[in-house]
Formats: structure tokens, sequence, C-alpha cells
């Protein structure tokens, strides 16, 4: 009796998606849908499945966001990875702590006598207080927040007011001028508490001769009727800045270090699912580049810079002293602008080709640095948006060798478990590849239990299924692709063993032209690849 029945989509996403999705995810271009067709149950049925072309971008580089492939003018392709190593804002290493300032008016008997006779005192000061700031010397500052706090305890029997002025604040051409009021003392010591918010106050803080001294000005007036008073009573001033943030800072900030992080890792994710076999890149090229909005002269050095692999392997990039060129900063007419400096590791000065060839998957880096290493040679300036950035490029051009390059990954699968085994004889995979790369790209899917013990495995025996192209061994360039068809089989026993499978192994092993003895260069030709089922 002939059974009709609709074949499901978990044979084609799983057995041809097991194949060919897991390392190498390609651009489909025409796929027969199986959800719609509905076909007599014959001794042999044949379905295509899938017909792909990939290019080297879906082979190294299809679910890598750092790293890319670059195609130059004639296709030839460099594989590129960039990040960040740190960016790191001004207010990061440069902050002003709070200031406190104390200040107390007494009077003699004579003077508390003559209000009584005239029924008012007036004194006037002014005072230079040191704005302390650490090792910082500032000339003057832009507030972008701060908050200007005063407090009066006046044990005085008089009312009367502060006038208080610091000339070198301004806020829109407007010098700082407060007057706060002094309430009579008739007990316990009378308070008289006002917070000013400083924002977008400019504050000069340069004497002449000295940074970090801001002049303030009192006028105390003292009011009868009130009394009596002893000497012994005053008028004490608090004055506290507070929560200060800068817009904009100009000075001598010092010779700082703590630019860049003592000690860092990035994940070098390009071989991060390396287990075996050699590489060698003809010319690899790591470039650093320093974007620096911070007005002031930065010595940086690179004490540490190696490739990890795990559990224990260190490969350092550099070979002997290196020396990283002086930092550019802007000038105070480049004022919020950045000037950027590069500097390059490659052949000619480091180990990098050694120590790439070594697939580490980690770089471990570490910077020093010295803010103004010559002292106070010029005023130094940052705004609250100045940064100093560092970000890496490593270029690997593809051209060279590679030998039993083998990649592994692991993945659940369970979609096997509901395949109506009973009505298959077996199973025929059927794949065309069409290879214009010189590469020999075998793939190995071992199906597993939960605890990963092997159960079976698709291709039996193991075989490359996509031949290297030829290629000119003088220049390493492609001449012809190479065409291979190759079937694979599933007996009934094996499918049903399959169903119990709950992950998968997938294991790739890619050698260049004559297993690996020859170099070659990787241009931008697609492979083509062309997959039918047919069940018995």
């Amino acid at each position: 009796m002939r059974k009709i029945f609709t074949l499901k989509r978990t044979l084609y996403c799983s057995l041809v998606v097991l194949l060919l999705g897991s390392f190498l995810s390609s651009c489909v271009k025409d796929t027969y849908d199986l959800n719609k067709a509905s076909f007599g149950w014959n001794p042999s049925i044949a379905v295509p499945l899938v017909y792909s072309s990939m290019s080297i971008q879906d082979i190294i580089t299809p679910n890598n966001k750092s790293g890319n492939i670059l195609i130059g003018t004639d296709s030839f392709c460099t594989l590129v990875y960039s990040g960040n190593l740190f960016s790191l804002n001004a207010s990061d290493v440069i902050s002003i702590p709070d200031q406190k300032y104390h200040a107390s008016v007494v009077l003699t008997a004579a003077q508390l006598n003559a209000i009584g006779a005239l029924g008012t005192f007036t004194q006037s000061a002014n005072q230079t207080l040191n704005f302390s700031s650490g090792s910082l010397q500032i000339d003057s500052l832009l507030f972008k927040t701060g908050n200007f706090n005063i407090t009066l305890t006046n044990t005085f029997k008089y009312s009367g007011q502060l006038m208080l002025t610091i000339p070198g604040a301004k806020k829109n051409g407007v010098v700082f001028s407060q007057t706060i009021p002094i309430t009579k003392c008739t007990g316990a010591p009378a308070q008289t508490i006002m917070q000013i918010d400083m924002s977008d106050y400019a504050m000069n803080l340069d004497s002449g001769s000295q940074s970090n001294k801001v002049n303030v000005n009192f006028s105390i007036t003292l009011n009868a009727p009130g009394g009596p008073n002893v000497t012994s009573d005053s008028l004490a001033l608090d004055l506290n800045f507070t929560s200060i943030k800068f817009r904009k800072l100009f000075g001598y900030f010092g010779q700082l270090g703590g630019l860049s992080p003592n000690t860092d890792t990035i994940n070098f994710a390009i071989n991060s699912k390396t287990i075996g076999g050699t590489f060698t890149l003809a010319n690899p090229k790591v470039t650093i580049t320093i974007l620096n909005s911070l007005g002031l002269p930065i010595n940086i050095g690179l004490p540490k810079f190696d490739g990890f692999t795990p559990p224990s392997t260190t490969v350092s990039f550099l070979k002997g002293g290196y020396t990283i060129p002086p930092i550019l900063s802007p000038s105070i007419a480049q004022l919020g602008q950045y000037a950027s400096t590069s500097f390059s590791l490659d052949n000619t000065n480091s180990n990098l080709a050694g120590a790439l060839n070594s697939h580490p998957q980690e770089i471990i880096y570490k910077f020093s640095s010295l803010t103004n290493p010559l002292g106070r040679a010029g005023e130094n300036f940052v705004l609250d948006t100045s940064k100093f950035i560092a970000n890496i490029q490593v270029e690997c051009p593809l051209y060279g060798t590679a030998k039993d390059f083998t990649l592994q990954d692991t993945m659940a699968f369970s979609s096997l478990s509901s395949l109506p085994t009973k009505n298959i004889e077996s199973v025929l995979f059927r794949t065309y590849f069409s290879n214009g790369l010189p590469i020999d790209l075998g793939i190995q899917v071992y199906f597993t239990d939960s605890l990963y013990h092997k159960l079976d495995s698709l291709i039996v025996p193991y075989q490359v299924i996509m031949p290297s192209a030829k290629v000119d061994v003088a220049s390493g360039k492609v001449t012809s692709a190479t065409e291979k068809t190759t079937d694979i089989a599933i007996n009934k026993t094996r499918l049903a063993n399959l169903t119990k499978t709950k992950n998968l192994i997938i294991k790739a092993t890619a050698s260049t032209t004559n297993a690996g003895g020859t170099s070659v260069k990787i241009y931008s030709i697609p492979i083509c690849i062309g997959t039918s089922f047919k069940l018995f």
C-alpha cells in the first residue's frame, strides 16, 4: 500500500544545515520548500535542497563583529581585526577636591562702643585664599558644576549684612557678588546659610606670580540697636566650594601616570575556535592609533604586548626594546580637537608573525604613561569632553600557508528525535563543490549524547570534501577552480541511532595547497555548493 505524506522541515533544517551551516554560513540562492512538497512514497525520491555561493567572508568571519575581510582593487583579501584598547576621560585622572576656608571677625571694646554711638559699623577686607588642588597648578577654570556654600555664625547682638565679591569669578561677564544677611544673636549663636550654584562661572586663579590663588573681598556691616556686646563676640565665616567639576581647565597638571590601564586583555576572536594545526602569515601588521584631545605633552611606553593561548602559552609580539613616538597633543588654537599618533608593529620591528602563528586567543598589553615629561614647559588645558583613546587594528593579508589548521565547536541538537525513521530505509546526501580558493577543507560532524559521548559521525570514512583550487606555485595565485561531488549515505540503523543525539561536535580542518607546503594568496573568489538528498 502506497503511503502519502508531507515531509516536514525537520530533515531539511537538521542534516543539511548541520553539514553546511555550522561552519560555512553561506548565502542561499535557491532552495526547495519542503513544507509545500507533498509526494507519494516511492522506492527513491531525490529532492534538490540548496544551491549556494560562498565567499571568503562567509568562511572566516560569518559571525565576528570585530573581524572583517577587506578586498582590494585586485580582489586580494586582508583579514582585519579592529578594537579599542582603552578610552580615558580627562576627569578620570584630573579632579578638583572640595575647598574649605574659615575666617572670623572680632571687634575691640572701642569698636563696640562706636556702634552704640554711631548706630552702624562697617569693616572691609581683602583676602587671598589658597585653592588647594594637589599637584595641579590651576590658572583658570570654567565650572561645569559646583556649589559655593556660605555659613555665617554670629554671636554679636547686632544684625547686619555681609557683601562678598570674587573679582576673578565672572558669569556672562558679570563679577560674582553676593549680599548675605546677618541675623542678630538673641541667645544661641545665630546662623545664616546660603548655597550658590557656580555652574558656568569662569574663575581666574592666577595671581600673576602664583597659581591656585583666589581673591575674595569682604564688607561687613553691623547695625544698632542691640547689645550689650563683649569682646569675645565674633562673626565666623565658613566658605566651602563643593562638588566641583570643570568644563575647561588651564594651568599645569604635573607629571601624572594612569592615562592607560596597567595591564589589560582583549579577546582575539579570530582564533577562538582553533584546536590544532599550524599557519603562517607572510606580512601581518598591528597598528595602534592614539587619539588625544588633552592639551598636555604625554609620553607612553609599551612594556608588554603578548599573544596568549589558554591555558599557559604566551608569545611576545615585541622584539627587544620598542620605543613609541611622542604622543601628539592639540595646541590651544585646536582646543577640543583630537591629535592623532599612529605606530605599527610588523615583521621589521617585532615578532608579530611568530606571535600570530601561535594562534593567540587573547592579547595582553600593558602601557606606561607620563604627562609633562619635561616639567612645566607651557600651558596645559583640558575640557570636560577631552579624551585619551587607543585603538588597535590587526591586518593579516591572506598570504601564507596552513597545515591541518583545525577549528572545533559544539552545539546543542535534538531535531532528529521526531524523525519518522520507520518509513525511511536510508538517506543519501550528495554535495557538489566548485572551489576557487587554494584551501583543502575537510568537515566532520560528530553526533553525541548529552555527555558528549560520540554516537556516530556524518562522513564515514573521513575525507577532504572540498579540494583546493589549482595554484601557480611561483605567484601563489589560483589558476583554476576544482570540482568534487561527495555522497554521504546514512542507513536505517544509523538514522535510528541519531535520534538520540543531544549535541554536535563540529570540526573543520583546512590546509593550503600541497598539504600546506605552498604559500598561497587568497582572493575573493566564490565557492559554489549544491546539495540534494534522496530517500530510499
